[in-house]
């Protein structure tokens, strides 16, 4: 497929995406949430509409209506606090036990500890319980409650509106994380005079449900989103609708003309920060190393994209690099199976390697946004596309980026000038929001 056709199927998805909410379709139901690296609704409302492919899947809904019943009701944990104490912030961001520490909870998204914060409260969404019950007072914990209380509930629940016929709660998984959270703010008097609500941004429909709710009901509320991530090549998750946060930071200019361009993200409402969520990373994270998405589809076509790529290589030309599991899916069976298929690749084109070349090169696969990382640390990229359409990033929309292409499914890019999606130069706005400046009385 041409290059020019990929980009002209790439502005119909965002149109569609434009269209549907224009249309007065809710933002706060999660099959309305058009996240490209997911086969979630979203995506596939887009492969029906755009590209005519209808997907009657029952395992796809099975598997939903389990893991909504697994995650029908959420409990909030957390230390009861001074009813005198007010706070200025709110953070709800997402973490588990592991970034607890003596007590206090490390924010990977902000990389903020929250014992430096007080006047500052976390809420953390968390796939379970913390098992310690030494956390600090200004965190909460909000987590499904078990198996077996979920199904009770959810039985309770259904038999309830069968019978009375006037049961209304929405049978969707983001209404409820919302409602849980929302319900925990409104009660609690100590956010009474809260006058910052930030999150980690995804564009997730309960995200915009709790910015929504609590600028009703706190009139002066700022809220602030972060694209906590380089921009994947179409991110269509993040289009501004009802919900939004007021302001959205992104960590590169590049970003910001990106978003208020094609994304509906009215400039007033962007402003660019620190790429606080790469701190401690560095271009040796990156270099000589295949990287494996999430997930995937159609694995032959990396198989045989790689193939391709070292056919071309000179002798000699390349440094030996490495494939790395996404760290979720280390004992994945799916992901093993290709990492061992692609090892034997490269262990078949051995004469392609060095440990002398200059040539510093990442590959990465799939809807990612680990290409632009890579590429702001001064590496060229080698990306492997499944889906060009999803995966591949494009001049039209991304000015600064040089993209030849390889095969049907394969593009290197380098980039034209560094620090426009990366700015690493820039102030970290966020921390400027949370400073502590003394708890509240």
């Amino acid at each position: 497929m041409k290059l020019k056709s990929l980009e002209v199927k790439q502005k119909k998805i965002i149109r569609f995406v434009k269209s549907y909410f224009a249309k007065g379709n809710s933002p706060f139901i999660k099959k309305n949430y058009f996240a490209l690296f997911e086969d979630g609704d979203g995506m596939r409302e887009i492969q029906k509409n755009i590209f005519n492919l209808k997907k009657n899947d029952k395992k796809y809904s099975l598997i939903k209506i389990i893991n909504f019943i697994k995650n029908f009701n959420y409990d909030v944990s957390s230390i009861e606090n001074d009813k005198k104490k007010y706070y200025k912030n709110l953070v709800i961001t997402w973490g588990n036990e592991s970034n607890l520490y003596h007590g206090s909870f490390v924010d990977k998204y902000f990389d903020l500890d929250t014992k430096n914060f007080k006047d500052t409260f976390w809420i953390i969404l968390s796939p379970n319980k913390f098992v310690k019950k030494n956390i600090n007072d200004n965190l909460a914990i909000v987590y499904p409650q078990n198996i077996l209380s979920n199904y009770i509930n959810f039985i309770f629940h259904f038999l309830k509106g069968f019978i009375f016929r006037n049961q209304k709660k929405i049978i969707d998984q983001d209404q409820v994380i919302a409602e849980s959270i929302n319900n925990f703010i409104l009660k609690n008097k100590n956010f009474s005079k809260v006058e910052n609500l930030l999150m980690p941004y995804e564009g997730q429909a309960f995200q915009k449900k709790i910015f929504y709710e609590q600028k009703k009901v706190n009139k002066t509320l700022k809220t602030f989103g972060f694209d906590h991530t380089a921009p994947h090549s179409l991110p269509t998750q993040l289009y501004y609708t009802k919900g939004s946060p007021d302001n959205l930071f992104v960590s590169g200019a590049n970003t910001k003309k990106t978003y208020t361009k094609f994304y509906g993200w009215p400039i007033n409402k962007i402003n660019t920060t620190f790429p606080c969520r790469y701190k401690s990373f560095n271009k040796k994270n990156f270099i000589n190393i295949l990287f494996l998405p999430y997930d995937f589809r159609l694995g032959k076509i990396i198989t045989n994209s790689l193939d391709s790529f070292l056919n071309r290589a000179s002798d000699k030309s390349l440094n030996k690099f490495i494939v790395k599991i996404h760290p979720v899916k280390s004992t994945d069976l799916k992901h093993i199976l290709l990492k061992e298929e692609l090892d034997n690749i490269i262990k078949y084109h051995k004469k392609k390697f060095t440990n002398k070349s200059n040539y510093k090169l990442s590959i990465v696969v799939g809807f990612t946004s680990a290409a632009i990382v890579a590429l702001e640390y001064g590496l060229s990229v080698l990306h492997i596309c499944p889906d060009p359409i999803f995966d591949k990033y494009s001049n039209y929309f991304w000015k600064d980026i040089d993209i030849k292409r390889i095969d049907n499914y394969s593009f290197l890019y380098k980039l034209k000038k560094k620090n426009k999606y990366l700015d690493f130069k820039s102030n970290d706005k966020i921390k400027t929001i949370l400073k502590n400046e003394g708890n509240r009385s």
